[in-house]
């Protein structure tokens, strides 16, 4: 029996410029197939009925749903963490932090806190008013909290433990609990729009104290410092390219820039581009060093606008069109994926994060232009054959396309802790001729992203204007909360 298709699906689910502003662009998804030969796993199996009935293709859908839960229990779940930390003493003598206002941000979903989380969070932010020194980080974590703007455990535990105090402002070595709460949530902030508020701070202290330390005369300003002397980025390509370095920013001036960009208004040091793409497609702009780029600049922010009046404006900040922290390695760098439309004029114009200059080996600027492609398995046409027992890696990007989908109420859900799902989203597709009749699995794991992959099974691969609804043999989807 051969053919089998694998499907995914976002679930109309939008996610942030953060995720690269678009749905499943962020997730650099990693799908790891592998059929083995089976008897007793009830998670997607082909009875040899079924298999002697269809000497056709075998079509497999797989969904992404949010959010993740267990599928066979072969995804990676997160490590546990500590949920019950004392308060630890802090030194009084040193910088006492004033509370601050700040508006709700993407922290994820709000956990609803015990009352012994509650009640420790509530006498930290009496000691936060009385003037115990918080961090900044700390701070907009009990500022949320009492605001009732809504915390997560782990933004509880992490103040609670007091591991950003000690990290950034104390210098303390941290305890193991300490190190694997402040890691997780490190981690956690690669999903928001804005990086950790200490680690930012440093860097703008560091260049601060730089600029106050190095004093210069200014001097000539980049090329590109405004829109009229805009790098042109060629609308073909070849893809991915790489701009011009613009080797130092420090002398780059505001002036004729575009309104301020959505994900952040404390910016310097601008610098533009233009591009108008020849094709109609996704397209990734970054900044990051591991991009590569040979952008050396700390912290950056990006943001893309069209105009009517070319420079002469009004410039227009194109929708999920703005990035602040984004990057991995050098993470307060900046990157998008945006849809872009063929023939239409792009401004992209990258600043510094805060006014201070850069400081040496600093100070450079790159963007990487990539055109995204979908896999080449997103039809039926292109399915990749799979062999017995061998893994295979898969990817789903942001222009993979919604080309298979179940029926509304599919009867192909059989077995434990399935919840029905027509699986509409983005498709990746897989063919396997079964050796001889008999029992077989088909698993997905190392699902790379936060959001939760079902998977089908069908004897035909349909043909049309997506999405085409699949007559299923078997489904399984173990999101219980979708």
């Amino acid at each position: 029996m051969e053919g089998l298709v694998l499907s995914t699906a976002c679930n109309s689910r939008q996610f942030s410029p953060k995720e690269y502003g678009d749905p499943c662009a962020r997730l650099c998804v990693l799908a790891n197939l592998h059929i083995e030969a089976m008897r007793n796993n009830p998670f997607l199996a082909v009875r040899p009925r079924q298999i002697a009935l269809f000497a056709l293709s075998l079509l497999i859908g797989f969904a992404v749903l949010q959010p993740v839960s267990t599928v066979a229990k072969a995804l990676s779940s997160s490590s546990p963490r500590a949920t019950r930390l004392k308060p630890q003493e802090q030194d009084q003598a040193s910088k006492i932090e004033t509370p601050i206002e700040n508006t709700q941000e993407a922290y994820g979903k709000p956990d609803q806190l015990d009352p012994q989380r509650t009640a420790i969070l509530l006498d930290l932010y009496k000691q936060m008013l009385a003037g115990v020194p918080f961090a900044e980080e700390e701070v907009i974590i009990l500022n949320h909290f009492i605001g009732e703007l809504g915390v997560t455990e782990l933004e509880a535990d992490v103040v609670i433990s007091r591991a950003i105090y000690d990290r950034f402002i104390s210098n303390k070595p941290l305890t193991k609990e300490q190190h694997d709460l402040f890691e997780q949530y490190t981690a956690a902030t690669a999903e928001r729009l804005r990086g950790l508020a200490d680690a930012k701070s440093q860097i703008v202290a560091r260049d601060r104290a730089s600029e106050a330390a190095n004093p210069r005369e200014p001097q000539v300003a980049p090329a590109n410092d405004t829109c009229l002397g805009a790098e042109v980025i060629p609308g073909a390509g070849p893809f991915p390219y790489l701009t011009a370095v613009t080797a130092d920013i420090t002398d780059a001036t505001t002036v004729g820039d575009p309104p301020t960009p959505s994900c952040q208004s404390n910016i310097s040091r601008s610098i533009w581009y233009t591009f108008t793409p020849t094709a109609s497609a996704s397209y990734t702009l970054s900044t990051c060093a591991d991009a590569p780029t040979g952008s050396t600049v700390d912290d950056t922010v990006l943001a893309v606008y069209t105009s009517s009046g070319g420079c002469a404006g009004p410039f227009t900040q194109v929708t999920g069109g703005c990035d602040d922290d984004s990057c991995t390695t050098e993470n307060f760098q900046s990157v998008l994926t945006l849809a872009l439309t063929g023939g239409t004029q792009y401004f992209l114009v990258v600043w510094k994060f805060d006014t201070p200059a850069p400081t040496a080996g600093n100070t450079a600027v790159q963007l990487r232009i990539s055109q995204l492609v979908a896999p080449a398995n997103d039809t039926c046409a292109g399915a990749i054959p799979l062999t017995l027992n061998i893994p295979v890696q898969g990817t789903i990007n942001s222009v993979t396309v919604n080309n298979y989908q179940l029926a509304a109420a599919s009867p192909c859900y059989t077995g434990v802790g399935q919840s029905a799902n027509i699986l509409a989203g983005r498709d990746v597709v897989y063919t396997f001729t079964a050796p001889s009749a008999g029992m077989y699995s088909f698993r997905v794991w190392s699902w790379s992203g936060s959001t939760n992959p079902g998977i089908y099974t069908a004897a035909t691969c349909p043909v049309g204007a997506p999405p085409q609804t699949v007559t299923c043999t078997a489904a399984s989807n173990r999101n219980t909360t979708t």
